[in-house]
């Protein structure tokens, strides 16, 4: 392919973020060039399939701003809804497992609140306190005026004094219980990468917003996605680029041009690349993501058991980021995952930046998971196959040097994407997070 000799933006990267922000620009007559060295690629084994990326939704309903992008980037309403819909709406959405309960994240608001009150039971009056709270909030974004949901929210900061408030401080008008505090800190780290006592005071509304807009996974796999969004990025005249980033040229504190591994140079007038720079507090980004893959058959799997679960390795410990386990049980009977009769688990943890993966650390690691398996599913012991881990597949790359560590300054014309929750999750910050980027590009370009 011949490429042009410059772009007005180079995107680094082709994670659901990078595509999505990838498809605005080039909507709006970005001339455009997105590297990457994969787009979601499958790999497998036995039968089954492992998608590059897994990721439930949440918070991305068709009447939200899940609807504005697709609206934005010009791609039929019908693939959110309808016979050929590309999401499939799950109830619950997913569950958050501790010691001694579990919560069914359910998408309406009456059920999650029935739940809740269901499972602590102590603390329900609490529970219905803090949700009158939220809804009064919600209120107060709905009726602001502004057009999309991220002014809405950022003109809500202005409005209302909530500055050196954080979570904790905001429960503690409640007289929050051990256990009610312990599943707020869960998704908390999962959402943010910070325990609730530490999160900021809209951060931690937007938290229980996002619960009531439901989940979501693709069907057929996050690749699905990506396909859609790669041919739109392509019809609007954006290219492709197989290859790395390998340096940047500069002048004058801004980039002009990008070296790639392969030693091409491209001019540019914007960068946009995922920040390695993770913020001080975020102990989700200061971890890396492992995962194990099994297989188990179908009839073993408790028919409370939702798709997509959370839950604490070791209950003697408190919750921390590298405590966390997070699940993924592929759909039911659908023969692009798993053998027929059979469910593919993707068991993902987080583990110390500096751990080294010897084997008796990782088979430590597959026997703690392979316990909460089997305490999730009693009786499934004899009939849980270990396929692989991310070792196993060649996953596990060397970390090497990123470019962003050669730069004595941040340019002006450098734009990050900031990322600290696990690969299998998304939340509509995320989109509201590639709206702002894109609007600043279009600004100074």
């Amino acid at each position: 392919m011949t490429y042009a000799s410059g772009y007005d933006v180079i995107v680094c990267g082709s994670g659901s973020n990078h595509l999505i922000l990838s498809a605005l620009l080039a909507r709006r007559g970005v001339n455009l060039l997105l590297l990457s060295t994969s787009n979601g690629k499958r790999f497998g084994r036995d039968g089954y399939q492992f998608p590059d990326e897994y990721p439930l939704f949440v918070d991305f309903g068709p009447d939200g701003i899940l609807g504005e992008v697709f609206a934005d980037i010009d791609i039929p309403f019908s693939y959110l809804k309808g016979e050929e819909q590309l999401f499939r709406d799950l109830s619950p959405a997913f569950q958050v497992v501790l010691p001694d309960y579990r919560i069914d994240i359910f998408k309406e608001e009456e059920d999650l609140l029935d739940e809740l009150c269901r499972e602590l039971r102590e603390e329900d009056g609490q529970i219905i306190s803090l949700f009158n709270e939220v809804n009064r909030i919600n209120s107060l974004i709905d009726d602001n005026g502004e057009p999309s949901l991220y002014r809405k929210i950022k003109a809500l900061a202005k409005r209302i004094s909530l500055s050196g408030k954080n979570g904790r401080n905001i429960l503690n008008r409640f007289n929050p219980s051990a256990r009610l505090i312990g599943f707020l800190d869960v998704l908390s780290l999962v959402f943010y990468g910070i325990g609730i006592a530490e999160l900021d005071a809209l951060r931690f509304f937007s938290i229980l917003r996002m619960l009531k807009g439901g989940g979501r996974s693709v069907k057929g796999g996050i690749e699905i996605l990506t396909d859609l969004l790669v041919k739109k990025i392509r019809s609007e005249g954006g290219e492709f680029y197989d290859g790395d980033i390998d340096g940047f040229q500069i002048r004058r504190n801004r980039i002009t041009g990008i070296k790639t591994s392969r030693g091409d140079l491209f001019d540019c007038k914007a960068v946009v690349m995922e920040s390695d720079k993770a913020k001080e507090d975020n102990k989700i980004a200061k971890q890396k993501r492992f995962s194990f893959y099994f297989g188990v058959d179908a009839g073993f799997i408790p028919s409370p058991m939702a798709d997509y679960l959370l839950l604490t390795r070791d209950y003697s410990k408190a919750v921390q980021a590298d405590n966390l386990l997070m699940l993924s049980l592929s759909p039911s009977g659908d023969l692009r995952w798993a053998p027929a009769d059979k469910r593919l688990i993707t068991v993902s943890t987080l583990i110390p930046s500096s751990q080294i993966l010897s084997d008796s650390y990782l088979d430590g690691l597959k026997d703690s998971v392979l316990a909460n398996l089997i305490w999730l599913m009693p009786f499934s012991g004899g009939h849980i196959e270990f396929i692989g881990d991310d070792l196993t597949f060649g996953r596990v790359k060397e970390k090497t040097a990123n470019p962003l560590s050669s730069l004595s300054a941040d340019p002006k014309n450098l734009h990050l994407i900031e990322d600290g929750s696990p690969a299998w999750i998304r939340t509509s910050e995320d989109l509201k997070a590639s709206y702002k980027i894109a609007d600043q590009i279009l600004d100074k370009i």
